[in-house]
């Protein structure tokens, strides 16, 4: 194990497990195809805070994507992690030589074009206006119409305190309101020549909840009085059913024409914090969508559920879909922590009962790469990667781009590892696939040191390879 600690730190090509310490997925077929083969990059210094930042939420959470002109950008959020507190403007980087390399880069500069998805048809849609960056989006300088609950005469269905003990929150039924409300914009053509169209999207309300925040704690520990308003922004999202950062920025397109998307909302059987997933699916180019199939929704087996806006969604190699989802909430160590995942073999219809992957679930990222591999990306404490050369079947054993390596942290308390969370990294990532076999991991590393051995906050980029 030390030996491949050294090795890794190298850069060198790693073999991350021995096929009898693959994690395997129960139920599924015992033959294994291939053991993956990973090849770690030096990490790439993007931005570093002043010397001895310690403040949670300040110089972290980086969004990283890939601008329609080829470069690829990267957000890191300067402020408090909630809606009430110190909230500087965000700053932007870009690089223009596949992460090698990074720049900062003035906010006008900056492309914020939504992504492009082409359907089987040849259309093409493109959600929201403008890129979601999810602190930028949410707390940042970004205009947004508010729309009082109060006026319109809702009444929320419940009201609690949310697992972190730092935010209230009411919820009210997403089918009572107006329609302007729960519309998002889009824009589609009929194919890559034609001019673009602004249109709407819509979600089906079924038994959705909307979630409002109505009480918040900043980081002196005083609550603040919110009020029951709904923010419409004209960039990305109507209301805030999607919870950040569970805009779609990954919508599967099916071979049928059909888009799915995994969303997670409160699940309103409970009057205390628990999400569920659901897949969410549209025929129609995006314009209308409806629950096709609940991923994941399982009491016994999460403490305070799944999701919470982290979770991927990816069609597997053999045709399957694989949503991974976060179970890490509240402040209980002893609380789930792991990284569920469930499978479905009818197109989003029916799903296995979710099952642990992995040790940790904060922000995970699964990805299909054009050669057949499969890769996940989550952590909390630190940050890891899996691998799968048989459509997330069975996984190698977790390889640590930042802290310490899972198998050491698992050897902790459940009270230690939970010291370690916020000390490492904020454990939020980004990826953006560069290659048929590689992809770039955004992260942070809360124990850099400079050259004069100063403790500073780094925003890192990372390679990954996978053979």
């Amino acid at each position: 194990m030390r030996k491949d600690k050294e090795v890794a730190r190298t850069g060198v090509l790693i073999l991350l497990c021995a096929l009898g310490s693959c994690t395997h997925d129960a139920g599924e077929s015992e033959s294994v195809s291939a053991v993956p083969e990973v090849t770690l990059g030096e990490p790439v210094i993007v931005a570093v805070s002043p010397p001895g930042e310690k403040r949670w939420g300040f110089y972290q959470f980086p969004d990283m994507w890939r601008g329609r002109g080829g470069q690829i950008y990267l957000a890191m959020n300067v402020g408090e992690d909630a809606e009430v507190g110190v909230h500087q403007p965000t700053k932007f980087f870009v690089s223009r030589n596949e992460g090698r390399s990074w720049q900062p880069i003035p906010e006008n500069q900056v492309d914020f074009s939504p992504d492009i998805l082409t359907l089987p048809t040849g259309e093409q849609v493109a959600f929201g206006t403008e890129k979601y960056v999810y602190h930028y989006s949410s707390y940042g300088h970004r205009n947004r119409e508010e729309i009082s609950l109060d006026e319109l005469g809702l009444k929320p269905v419940m009201t609690f305190r949310d697992a972190w003990n730092v935010q209230v929150f009411s919820y009210y039924r997403y089918v009572d309101l107006p329609q302007r409300v729960r519309r998002f914009p889009l824009t589609a053509r009929a194919n890559p020549d034609a001019p673009w169209q602004n249109e709407y999207g819509t979600v089906e309300p079924s038994d959705l909840l909307l979630s409002v925040l109505v009480q918040a704690r900043d980081a002196t520990g005083e609550w603040h009085d919110l009020p029951r308003v709904v923010r419409v922004s004209p960039y990305y999202q109507a209301g805030s059913i999607f919870r950040p950062p569970d805009w779609p920025k990954v919508v599967l397109a099916l071979a049928d024409g059909s888009l799915l998307w995994a969303h997670s909302t409160q699940d309103p059987r409970f009057e205390r914090t628990f999400f569920r997933v659901q897949c969410l699916a549209s025929s129609d180019g995006g314009r209308s969508w409806r629950v096709r199939g609940t991923i994941a929704d399982q009491a016994g087996l999460a403490t305070f559920g799944y999701g919470c806006g982290e979770q991927s969604i990816e069609r597997m190699p053999n045709g399957d879909l694989l949503c991974v989802m976060r179970t890490q909430l509240g402040r209980d160590p002893k609380a789930s922590n792991h990284l569920a995942a469930a499978r479905s073999s009818d197109g989003g219809h029916t799903w296995t009962p979710p099952r642990e992957l992995a040790a940790f679930s904060v922000t995970p990222h699964l990805r299909r790469l054009e050669n057949g591999a499969v890769a996940v990306v989550y952590g909390r404490p630190g940050v890891h990667v899996r691998a799968s050369a048989d459509s997330g079947r069975t996984w190698s054993s977790a390889h640590s781009l930042v802290g310490p390596a899972e198998t050491e942290l698992l050897a902790m308390s459940p009270e230690d590892r939970w010291d370690l969370s916020g000390k490492i990294s904020c454990s939020n990532t980004d990826v953006v696939i560069t290659g048929a076999d590689r992809f770039l991991v955004a992260y942070s590393d809360f124990r850099y040191l400079d050259v004069q051995g100063r403790q500073r906050k780094a925003i890192k980029v990372r390679e990954v390879i996978v053979n």
